[in-house]
């Protein structure tokens, strides 16, 4: 079973959120909520989202997907932690998937992976981070780093997700089982 890591903060986005727990369990994949201390989060519209685990708890090598919604201040927050920084970049060291939507990937730049990457965000961000290439696509692709705009291109963003995860197949199966047409 494929095992996937989302990251919360307070005042992260929850639509890309729960985009993310949604499709990739549909997808099969295990999907624990982390938050810094392991217990609840408001989102930046307001949601109280539970979480499973703790930052603390994370170890890379059990998992194989690592994901962080946008929002604000969350993204922000995430950017600054320097224990969720160093679970990047071991992640993507260790070619596990990292994805970012939204204003996250400035946490990416923080933690040093976009170096010689295409990367999107939200338009804007791109100027608070210094390394890769900005694309401004919908959604980006480039090895194991994968990367989304915005809300509307969150579900977009999991099935890319998931295809990295579980391949085109099992992508189409979740996408027909949405009602979406491909």
């Amino acid at each position: 079973m494929k095992k996937v890591v989302l990251f919360m903060e307070n005042g992260s986005e929850e639509m890309e959120a729960i985009t993310q727990k949604s499709i990739l369990s549909r997808a099969g994949a295990e999907v624990h909520i982390a938050t810094k201390d392991g217990g609840c989060v408001t989102t930046s519209h307001g949601v109280t989202i539970g979480g499973d685990c703790s930052y603390a708890s994370i170890r890379v090598e059990d998992y194989d997907a690592f994901v962080l919604p946008g929002g604000l201040p969350g993204s922000e927050y995430f950017a600054k932690d320097e224990m969720l920084l160093g679970i990047l970049r071991e992640a993507f060291d260790k070619d596990k998937i990292v994805a970012a939507i939204c204003a996250a990937p400035i946490a990416l730049g923080e933690a040093g992976i976009l170096k010689n990457k295409k990367y999107t965000c939200y338009p804007g961000f791109e100027k608070e981070i210094q390394d890769g290439e900005y694309t401004a696509a919908g959604t980006e692709k480039d090895g194991n780093l994968i990367t989304g705009k915005g809300p509307f291109y969150a579900l977009h963003f999991a099935l890319v997700i998931t295809e990295a995860l579980f391949g085109l197949v099992k992508m189409e199966e979740v996408s027909r089982g949405i009602l979406r047409e491909v």
